[in-house]
């Protein structure tokens, strides 16, 4: 009975072993088969944020003229400047956009870049002085609520708590419009006392940019916190300039009323900019040229993942 007893066991022992290393193995399998489902499920995220945009190095002048800072005539007829580097869309920002994530590690995302409140850029002229009287001419100019569209890939560590990120993509420009303020004080070279202003709208032709930022998340219950520096590289090359307003004297009306007649051939109510069109004396056709509207920017901001 004994020896049968122990034959049985002997027999039975590596079998169950076998059992519970087949179900295990089974069990791996299956879990593992579940969490790989799982990894390749694409997380829908939002994200908002708002930042500090900065002029990047680079552009001070083009298109006939400097956009911040002074130029002063002196007694001996040379010049002396203090010009200042510009980018249209530096200032307060808004960010808002949408992205899903393939896995932990790479992802894409599209985001609306909005100029909530930019840099306002003055550029000043003090001209000879005319039997004591002295002149001046001052362009501001400043982009009227921006915006770009920003598709972009994400490759990102992946971190359970805290993320390293970044992000390369493509800037497309939905608005770019640029007002233009002219005022002319006591008008140059005449010794007359007047003061003359024109407002412009300048429209731009579509150019597509690029843009790139890294960036660290903390994750928290319900959402993920983030900051990140960006990079964001564009010129826009004008396509129209529209009058819209006139003033003489502090008296102002539109470019189609009484003041009409105070705006002379070189300050046309509708002028037209290209590379190919021959420029012409009475301001209509104006040769193209880029305007900067590259930054380097900071940002702070929420990201609400959804399948939570």
């Amino acid at each position: 009975m004994r020896k049968t007893t122990l034959s049985l066991l002997t027999i039975l022992l590596p079998l169950l072993s076998n059992a519970q290393s087949a179900r295990i193995d089974f069990d791996n399998k299956h879990y593992t088969k579940k969490e790989h489902v799982t990894d390749n499920k694409i997380k829908i995220f939002i994200r908002s944020g708002i930042g500090q945009a900065f002029p990047q190095a680079g552009q001070t002048y083009s298109g006939g003229g400097f956009f911040s800072g002074s130029e002063t005539t002196q007694s001996n007829g040379q010049y002396s400047y203090d010009i200042k580097k510009a980018s249209f869309s530096s200032g307060i920002q808004g960010f808002i956009g949408f992205g899903g994530m393939f896995n932990k590690h790479v992802g894409v995302e599209l985001i609306a870049n909005i100029g909530l409140s930019n840099t306002s850029y003055t550029a000043t002229y003090y001209h000879d002085t005319v039997n004591a009287i002295p002149s001046t001419t001052t362009n501001t100019r400043k982009a009227k609520t921006p915006v770009f569209l920003i598709p972009s890939l994400i490759i990102q560590t992946g971190g359970e708590n805290i993320n390293l990120y970044t992000k390369v993509g493509i800037v497309l420009p939905v608005r770019s419009q640029l007002e233009e303020v002219h005022e002319y004080t006591n008008e140059p070279g005449t010794g007359a006392i007047r003061t003359l202003g024109y407002t412009y709208t300048k429209t731009f032709n579509f150019t597509v940019g690029y843009a790139a930022a890294i960036g660290i998340s903390k994750e928290l219950p319900r959402l993920e916190v983030y900051t990140e520096v960006n990079m964001l590289s564009l010129g826009l090359v004008p396509k129209q300039e529209v009058l819209t307003s006139a003033s003489y004297n502090g008296a102002t009306g539109n470019s189609k009323g009484s003041y009409a007649s105070q705006i002379s051939a070189q300050y046309q109510t509708t002028s037209t900019y290209s590379y190919t069109l021959n420029t012409n004396s009475n301001g209509t056709s104006r040769y193209a040229y880029s305007l900067p509207f590259s930054n380097v920017g900071i940002c702070i901001g929420v990201k609400f993942n959804l399948d939570k």
